[in-house]
């Protein structure tokens, strides 16, 4: 992993928790509540097959996670030194319970 590719999915966390807003939720558990998004990212900074690969267990927060990833989109464009047409990646959304209180 080179130097360049740190900083590139640096920004694309950056750019995606910029979008992020959680909605209020009613959890009455001292876990943290999270949501696991799988999709691809394109060399143009495209986004393509965005699914929900672990769900939070409430659809309001699963959409808002998907929807921060698509209102960040598009992404970078991947810098010269990342030969690859795609990355497949996951991104994780996590609200800590203790935040709330």
């Amino acid at each position: 992993v080179s130097a360049s590719s740190d900083r590139y999915w640096g920004q694309v966390r950056s750019k995606i928790d910029r979008e992020w807003v959680s909605p209020t939720i009613d959890v009455r558990s001292d876990q943290p509540v999270h949501v696991l998004l799988a999709f691809r990212v394109e060399r143009n900074g495209a986004v393509k097959n965005l699914f929900i690969e672990e769900s939070s267990g409430n659809k309001y927060y699963d959409l808002a996670a998907k929807r921060a990833v698509m209102d960040a989109v598009p992404l970078p464009a991947f810098p010269s030194d990342m030969p690859e047409p795609y990355y497949d990646i996951q991104f994780r959304f996590t609200v800590n319970l203790d935040s709330l209180s």
